[in-house]
């Protein structure tokens, strides 16, 4: 296991509370938080920096198989409360791989917490889980093997799931939304343990603001 806390610098706003562009070396294990909270980051089984695909800088997350996933520890920032917040994420998809995926996950134990679900079996379908109940399940899986911008935004009690900018489920989530005291994981689903998806790029949490609110066009470049 390999980890690190760095400030990478950068324009990032006050609402930022995660911010991993996955750059580097093909092979590192070091992902960096260049939000102004600078969370060390721990890389657990082979997760590593791939440079093969990326959706933009130098690389992206890999997550390949048994034991691959980035955590790091409880904070107060990925508690939402009943608060507005944003998860994005780039996302290179491997495809189902007969287990419930999860890209973040926040909580101390199985069904506590909250889950941004690329693949909940049940449905095979994207979703958002708060504690144990599936709040948002999507229309429809993603495609594989190409980019996908995936974002969650609640705004004002309402959940709503955008594909490459474009919502495709929604529902009335008013109540208290907090990571229960648990570490957040990148690439792990807290009650299935680990979580192979394929890669992901540009991954940030955001606290307390409702990045998009209708449809929208996805990032043309890195946050900064």
């Amino acid at each position: 296991m390999h980890r690190r806390a760095a400030f990478r610098g950068g324009g990032y706003d006050e609402y930022t509370k995660l911010m991993l562009h996955c750059d580097g070396t093909d092979g590192s294990q070091v992902f960096i938080d260049s939000s102004a909270s600078a969370h060390a980051m721990t890389a657990n089984g082979d997760a590593q920096v791939d440079t093969s695909q990326k959706k933009f800088g130098t690389g992206s997350f890999l997550s390949d198989g048994t034991g691959d996933y980035l955590e790091t520890p409880y904070s107060t920032d990925f508690d939402f409360a009943t608060g507005d917040f944003t998860l994005e994420v780039w996302l290179y998809w491997a495809g189902i791989n007969g287990k419930n995926q999860a890209i973040i996950s926040a909580g101390a134990a199985s069904g506590t917490g909250w889950e941004l679900v690329v693949n909940h079996g049940a449905s095979d379908r994207p979703a958002f889980k708060v504690g144990g109940s599936y709040i948002v399940d999507g229309t429809s899986t993603f495609a594989t093997n190409t980019w996908i911008h995936f974002a969650a935004v609640r705004s004002s009690g309402t959940l709503t799931l955008y594909r490459d900018g474009t919502a495709f489920g929604s529902a009335a989530l008013a109540g208290n939304v907090n990571a229960d005291s648990g570490v957040l994981k990148i690439g792990y689903f807290n009650e299935f343990a680990q979580s192979y998806f394929g890669r992901a790029d540009e991954i940030r949490i955001s606290k307390g603001i409702a990045r998009w609110t209708s449809n929208f066009t996805p990032p043309i470049a890195p946050y900064k």
